[in-house]
């Protein structure tokens, strides 16, 4: 039976997360919360004369990505996140021709440790927005809190890098 040395096994413990996007290096997304998404093969049901099994499948899909991040001082992450998403559309009209594609754009989300060290990052590619959430402005709260909001893209893929040598 396999023993795990306490000394070895250090539980992943994320302290920040910074979302970037790429062509857009003056704007940083701090995140408060994100999910890696899951993905699927899904599975073909095949048919014999005695029974139907399950293949894999061949088409490998994503889950959506949401990230939650803290609103710049001058809205500037929020503003920019809203001029992406209305490339896809002017809210009145139907898109007239291709020229008017929404953008799409690779990204990633830096991990860091408590220390403020990089230790990995996830590499999102192809990526473009097709929600974001409101803003709530709690004037009542007690304690100061940052504002958030959610952004869910859709993306071609995603890569995980770790670095092996970053200190934890």
């Amino acid at each position: 039976m396999a023993t795990i040395s306490a000394s070895k096994f250090n539980l992943s413990r994320v302290q920040n997360a910074v979302f970037t996007i790429n062509g857009e290096k003056e704007i940083s997304y701090f995140l408060t919360n994100f999910t890696l998404p899951g993905m699927s093969i899904g599975s073909v049901p095949i048919a014999n004369p005695f029974k139907v099994h399950n293949e894999p499948g061949n088409t490998l899909t994503y889950e959506e990505l949401t990230v939650s991040c803290i609103v710049s001082e001058n809205f500037d992450n929020w503003k920019s996140t809203v001029d992406w998403l209305q490339t896809g559309s002017d809210g009145y009209s139907y898109r007239e021709s291709d020229t008017k594609r929404m953008t799409r754009k690779d990204g990633s989300i830096v991990l860091l440790t408590n220390n403020g060290n990089r230790f990995g990052d996830i590499g999102i590619y192809n990526m473009f927005p097709t929600n974001i959430s409101s803003i709530s402005f709690d004037m009542q709260s007690a304690e100061p809190t940052p504002l958030t909001f959610d952004i869910t893209l859709n993306y071609e893929s995603y890569k995980i890098n770790f670095d092996a040598n970053a200190e934890i």
